[in-house]
């Protein structure tokens, strides 16, 4: 990471116009990618814990999480409900869209798979958060028609969140630009991924009063810290202009540091914002 600017570059101006500059109540919703890791027996789960009671612990110090799972498998209906039982009101699942629809489909002709995917997902209740759509690395401006045509077609009672890779959706041009316009129209949320290989895909442009933030750390690295605090900062300034929600997702490429990385932007914002979650007590 030495030579590279982990700062945050400023606001797209149309993140201003489109929070609309009114303060509002904002909601937090925080966690990791999953559940079901191992590594965290003895650090978040108790010594002991066995796999099938991951979940029941998890909700008890998360409430949310970006649900991996669903990316490369649909569960079935009764599964969801099982999961939304287990976890307690006010809870968010973000169930990744299925790769079957992004990147095998690449959103074309996938209006049987999207309707299943979603028939599963709205079993969630009250707990569904935004659906995140993943697009392939090579999921290019040139597919632009292809992605307004599937965010125009999603189904409405179900929110939806899109995340680019390909550096063409991060510069300035006629495609970006129906992209965008069409996601503000349909309420679709922009993701915002912060890693530090790519910075260009830190476009900081919402396209809603609400964010969705994947942070990548480097195994707590010092600038980890640095870079959660700055992040606080620009939320804290974002909810003074109207941001009303906020999801917001660690990842670590040793998944045994993605609970403390969770831990301490839940700490900040607390103490920033007055946010009110649980702060993950670390078991060691």
């Amino acid at each position: 990471m030495e030579g590279i600017d982990l700062s945050l570059p400023p606001d797209h101006p149309r993140t201003e116009q489109v929070l609309g500059g009114s303060k509002k109540s904002l909601n937090v919703y925080a966690g990791c990618a999953k559940w079901g890791r191992k590594e965290w027996v003895g650090l978040l789960y108790p010594k002991g814990t066995p796999e099938r009671d991951f979940l029941k612990h998890y909700v008890t110090y998360f409430n949310s999480i970006e649900l991996n799972a669903t990316m490369y498998r649909v569960p079935n209906a009764a599964t969801v409900r099982g999961w939304a039982d287990t976890a307690p009101s006010g809870f968010r699942f973000c169930p990744k869209v299925n790769q079957s629809i992004s990147h095998r489909r690449r959103l074309r002709g996938a209006q049987g798979e999207t309707k299943y995917f979603c028939d599963v997902m709205i079993n969630f209740g009250e707990k569904l958060g935004p659906a995140l759509l993943l697009l392939p690395h090579n999921f290019t401006v040139k597919n632009c028609d292809d992605l307004i045509g599937f965010i125009n077609e999603f189904p409405r009672d179900i929110p939806l969140a899109v995340e680019w890779r390909h550096k063409s959706w991060f510069e300035e041009s006629d495609e970006t630009k129906r992209a965008f316009d069409a996601m503000e129209e349909a309420k679709i949320i922009s993701v915002i991924t912060d890693t530090a290989g790519r910075r260009d895909a830190l476009h900081m442009r919402l396209t809603t009063s609400s964010a969705f933030i994947r942070f990548q750390g480097y195994d707590l690295h010092p600038t980890d810290y640095t870079r959660i605090d700055e992040w606080v900062e620009r939320i804290t300034l974002w909810t003074e202009n109207g941001l009303e929600t906020l999801y917001w997702f660690a990842h670590q490429d040793n998944e045994f540091h993605t609970p403390g990385t969770c831990a301490y932007f839940v700490r900040k914002v607390n103490e920033k914002l007055g946010a009110a979650l649980r702060e993950p007590g670390l078991i060691s």
